[in-house]
């Protein structure tokens, strides 16, 4: 009897949570872009990964990788625009887990960025010495305005 009683509280509370879910989500659908709701992004990430798992693979989740990028992006449209997303990743997923290399090439771009940050910056000092050489009559006055060692120049 207990057992029987301890399943109806259960499901009662499954039906809760799945029908403020579903009311979330047709508020999100309807009236505002996914870009203005971040802080729901992570719950209706894994609702849709529920959602759109294979049968043959229970258990799958969100990389912590993936679920940072996907929080990152720039959401332009509405829900729909994850669910195609996290619906596209649980049918490429290898194992449980999608990771970042599941999401199209948009999500895997904000990793390039995030790591080739310091190769921005060489870039940026390399075009800095290329326009005071430029301007330059000579190297050595280039080195002057640069305070460096004309042979390192």
């Amino acid at each position: 009897m207990f057992t029987t009683l301890r399943s109806k509280i259960f499901a009662g509370f499954a039906a809760i949570i799945t029908v403020n879910i579903v009311v979330m989500l047709w508020t999100i659908y309807n009236f505002s872009g996914i870009g203005e709701r971040v802080e729901d992004i992570p719950l209706l990430a894994s609702y849709f990964v529920q959602q759109y798992q294979p049968e043959n693979n229970e258990g799958l989740q969100l990389s912590e990788e993936a679920l940072s990028a996907i929080k990152a992006y720039n959401w332009q449209g509405n829900v729909r625009e994850l669910e195609n997303v996290i619906s596209r990743a649980a049918y490429l997923a290898r194992g449980n887990e999608i990771s970042l290399d599941d999401l199209p090439e948009d999500f895997q771009a904000l990793r390039a960025n995030e790591l080739g940050s310091s190769q921005r910056l060489e870039d940026v000092e390399r075009e800095h010495i290329q326009r005071v050489i430029a301007e330059s009559e000579s190297y050595e006055k280039a080195a002057h305005k640069l305070n460096i060692d004309p042979a390192t120049l």
